[in-house]
């Protein structure tokens, strides 16, 4: 049995293609991408490589309330979420990320023409930055008025007033590091750019296309 692994699933000539995980009763989700599935101590771990910015539109549209979500808050979203791709690696002995809220909970791709993916695309390889390097960017779903500052995987993050949490008297839900969630949605719905709301929650920082950090993917 074990000699029939791994099983890897691509298109005909080796890239990437679209594909359904299922358990039946658990767990049924589409990828894009391609599957490796291997086996080892009685167990099967399956593992998805996919490109980025497939994966970031996965994470948002899973992350956030996409049908609530002012578009400013969907591209901040974005641009935490690539941040927190490409500089948090890896996190798991079998892969560099879990599709779960351990790392980053992550769904089918972005509907082509979608909020989703129309945030996706003005964001393209965007990601933060603070003194040249990339941040590992952290995001929860309301700080409860303001956001920690303490350092966390080599980044000092400040703690920012969040007016929207305070305003509606929201409880923290997370860890309160960076991105404020229903922040950055309130924020957007008064039509702030996605590049002053991260700004807000981190301040200091630059947006960068990734391109300029080699041996990120």
């Amino acid at each position: 049995f074990g000699e029939a692994f791994p099983v890897v699933v691509t298109d005909a000539e080796g890239g990437a293609t679209g594909f359904v995980c299922s358990i039946p009763g658990v767990i049924r989700r589409y990828y894009w991408g391609t599957l490796t599935v291997a086996s080892a101590n009685g167990l099967l771990w399956p593992v998805v490589r996919m490109p980025i910015e497939i994966a970031t539109g996965s994470i948002v549209g899973a992350e956030l309330p996409v049908a609530a979500a002012p578009f400013g808050a969907l591209a901040a979203q974005a641009v935490v979420a690539r941040s927190f791709l490409a500089a948090a690696r890896p996190r798991h002995p079998q892969a560099d990320f879990c599709d779960t809220t351990h790392c980053q909970f992550l769904r089918s791709p972005a509907a082509s023409g979608s909020p989703v993916d129309r945030a996706v695309r003005e964001t393209a390889g965007q990601v933060l930055t603070s003194e040249g390097h990339l941040i590992p960017a952290r995001y929860s779903a309301a700080c409860g008025g303001h956001t920690d500052g303490r350092e966390a995987e080599g980044y000092l993050y400040q703690s920012v007033l969040c007016d929207e949490c305070s305003r509606h008297h929201l409880i923290r839900r997370g860890h309160g590091l960076g991105l404020c969630q229903r922040g950055a949605m309130g924020l957007a719905a008064k039509a702030t750019p996605w590049r002053s709301i991260l700004a807000h929650y981190f301040p200091d920082t630059l947006t960068e296309d990734l391109v300029k950090h080699p041996g990120q993917p």
